[in-house]
């Protein structure tokens, strides 16, 4: 791991913190150590959804398509204000719990064909 880390320009405590899930890894460190190891972003949620990070509540992204996991987490990694961040996450969470999810709009369906 202090290979890893010495690759990705960060210590080899944050590559460990990302380990055990204590800290999250964003977006672009993803994709900077999906290059350093030869894999795509993606295979990382793999793991999660078999039982890897330490996050019980990852297994949630088996549900989309990887792109749209992606671009989500990009987007939440480049807001500036912990209470948007916040709202984002609470919308998130309302919509799966109401099952809003479920309920795509057309324009949403015509964006998945």
């Amino acid at each position: 791991m202090k290979k890893l880390a010495d690759a990705a320009g960060i210590t080899y405590q944050q590559i460990q913190k990302y380990e055990t899930g204590t800290n999250r890894v964003p977006a672009s460190r993803l994709a900077v150590l999906a290059r350093i190891l030869g894999v795509e972003p993606g295979q990382f949620y793999q793991a999660a959804t078999e039982g890897g990070f330490g996050e019980e509540g990852q297994d949630a992204f088996s549900m989309g398509p990887a792109d749209e996991r992606i671009r989500l987490l990009k987007a939440y990694d480049l807001i500036d204000s912990p209470h948007a961040r916040d709202t984002l996450v609470q919308l998130a969470e309302q919509m799966a719990k109401n099952g809003e999810a479920n309920n795509i709009s057309p324009m949403a369906k015509s964006r998945r064909t």
